[in-house]
């Protein structure tokens, strides 16, 4: 059970740090004054992020001490999910029913490899 919990702690961490990343970048951009080098680099949503893929990246070969690769790696794609849900919500993009259809065959393949 522990390997299926560092798994899905991965997969959670994986798309908290993507949301970081994209947040960041929208903060980068939007700025009028050019931040240096140096401030950028610094940023609590950048660091963070780097910190959360590498304890992503930590919990993901503890799940695959007793998970196999064939069932793991598929249920990596759930990230995509976890971004569907709060990808809307947090930066107004659009979910359309294109989108969900591809949410529901991810969700249902990962569901149909895990059988």
């Amino acid at each position: 059970m522990i390997f299926y919990s560092a798994l899905g702690a991965s997969i959670i961490l994986n798309a908290f740090s993507l949301i970081l990343q994209k947040s960041y970048a929208l903060s980068a951009e939007s700025r009028e004054r050019k931040p240096s080098l140096l401030h950028r680099i610094l940023d609590f949503r950048l660091i963070t992020s780097i910190a959360a893929y590498g304890l992503s990246a930590g919990l993901w070969l503890i799940a695959l001490l007793g998970v196999d690769l064939m069932v793991a790696y598929p249920a990596l794609s759930l990230t995509y999910v976890v971004i569907g849900i709060v990808a809307p919500r947090m930066f107004a993009e659009e979910l359309s029913p294109k989108r969900w259809s591809g949410i529901l065959m991810i969700i249902a393949g990962v569901i149909f490899m895990n059988l």
